[in-house]
């Protein structure tokens, strides 16, 4: 998931998932008004797109699938069933994360945040199947992927030289998060020829009438395209929730003492909680094909 270094983490009522983003301030009364407006239309919207959504179940499960996540928490609450459901129809998976995560609590000292994410995701991708030999850390410090975008891309294309996948997952660039965006931003950039790409939101779908501010915003700049999301694509994942459960859990640091899964209790000592896990613990979890360039 990933907090921006030093925001602070304002209860909010998308779960107590802060509302802050370093590239969009709001005042906070405002800001409180739009979370009351986004908490009714959250799963709406959710529910809208996932009704419009295309199976590919049969097209992503069954080859070699690469998941690509800004921070450590990502690759699960995004993606976590598709991995479960790749492995049980016998496909290949692993897993980049490309920051450490360690502004992930002002309340801890950023050092020891990284190294509490590490062995956190070290669990929860154990718990999908995913042992050390198919997990890649990156290297990037939370909250640098804008800074770094030029080696961000020469590192996504060397991981896919090497692990020739048939198909990745990563963050959509038009999702909220600054890391979140920058990692789709890269993604774009892989050659012709290669994996097929397919696009995931995390703060988007808690956020959907600033999601769609941006889209207008990307479209109407100068220079830019008026270029909208291709129809959005889906993986069954109903059987995977429990183990999804189990792998999210262990992402303790990010999760509220409340946080629960499709009903499953997941709760820890973060900001995070049950309403804004929703829209992961539907039975399908939902991508947009990306393009190139």
């Amino acid at each position: 998931m990933g907090q921006p270094a030093g925001a602070p983490w304002e209860a909010s009522s998308v779960g107590d998932a802060p509302i802050s983003q370093p590239d969009e301030p709001a005042p906070s009364g405002l800001h409180r008004s739009l979370a009351v407006l986004e908490r009714s239309l959250g799963g709406p919207v959710t529910a809208a797109i996932g009704g419009l959504a295309r199976d590919v179940t049969a097209e992503i499960c069954t080859g070699h699938l690469l998941v690509v996540a800004p921070h450590p928490d990502d690759e699960t609450l995004a993606c976590g069933g598709t991995v479960l459901r790749t492995l049980a129809e016998g496909g290949r998976v692993s897993i980049a994360v490309a920051t450490d995560g360690r502004y992930g609590d002002p309340r801890v000292d950023p050092a020891r945040m990284a190294e509490i994410r590490a062995g956190e995701l070290e669990r929860a991708a154990g718990t999908l199947g995913i042992g050390p030999g198919r997990l890649v850390r990156m290297g990037f410090e939370d909250a640098s992927l804008s800074a770094n975008e030029g080696r961000l891309a020469d590192e996504l294309a060397r991981l896919v030289r090497e692990l020739r996948p048939d198909v990745v997952l990563g963050p959509c660039s038009w999702d909220l998060h600054p890391d979140h965006a920058a990692l789709g931003r890269a993604l774009a950039t892989l050659s012709d020829g290669g994996p097929r790409l397919f696009g995931y939101l995390v703060w988007g779908w808690a956020r959907p009438v600033r999601l769609a501010v941006r889209a207008v915003k990307r479209a109407t700049a100068p220079g830019g395209r008026p270029r909208l999301p291709r129809r959005p694509v889906a993986v069954g994942v109903a059987a995977q929730l429990d183990a999804k459960a189990v792998a999210l859990a262990a992402h303790s640091s990010q999760l509220s003492p409340d946080a629960a899964l499709a009903g499953r209790a997941v709760g820890g000592t973060g900001p995070l909680g049950a309403e804004f896990l929703l829209p992961f613990g539907t039975g399908r979890e939902i991508f947009f094909p990306l393009r190139r360039g």
